[in-house]
């Protein structure tokens, strides 16, 4: 089966920085047609959770769902061009969390999350981008690494959020610098 895609996509993008404790596949919106090789597509990645930020209506995720048992997530959607409400953020961080923190996962292993929204080059690679700088790497970094493995990712839009910490607000950080603590300040 040949599976068709946006011009600006290809099958799966691959996001995985040692710093974050998860692994992405950021991919366009499969359809009813071709959920069979995203399937495929999944199961070969160990992908334990999708996010999808399109609508519901796109595709049946039940191949994936029973069939693989991929826990399928449809409440962080927002619109398309844009950048998430802090709501959706916040949502965002709460279920990274819950899924980090799952008891049956295995050992030193990362989880592997698919984003995808119609094309997967604007609010797929925006929130890997914010679990990337969660996981402490500068916001213009983060915005390259995400480019470097999905071409054409973000919007004026999304990047000026993204880079603008009036935008998107670092999650706050548990540790401390060494700076920080020789001199007592706490970030």
């Amino acid at each position: 089966m040949s599976v068709t895609h946006s011009h600006h996509s290809c099958q799966c993008s691959v996001v995985n920085h040692p710093s974050c404790p998860f692994n992405f596949l950021i991919t366009d919106c499969p359809s009813n047609d071709t959920i069979d090789s995203y399937r495929l597509l999944f199961e070969e990645n160990s992908v334990t959770d999708l996010i999808r930020l399109c609508s519901p209506d796109a595709y049946d995720p039940t191949a994936l769902s029973s069939g693989l048992g991929i826990n399928v997530w449809d409440n962080l959607a927002f619109e398309d061009g844009s950048a998430p409400s802090d709501k959706i953020v916040a949502d965002y961080r709460e279920l990274l969390a819950q899924i980090e923190s799952r008891p049956d996962r295995p050992t030193g292993q990362k989880p592997t999350i698919a984003v995808h929204c119609v094309s997967g080059v604007g609010r797929a690679p925006v929130l890997v981008a914010c679990a990337l700088i969660d996981a402490g790497l500068e916001r213009e970094d983060a915005i390259e690494f995400v480019r470097g493995r999905r071409r054409g990712s973000f919007n004026k839009i999304q990047l000026r959020w993204l880079l603008d910490a009036k935008g998107f607000k670092k999650k706050p950080s548990q540790r401390t610098s060494i700076l920080k603590r020789m001199f007592g300040k706490k970030t």
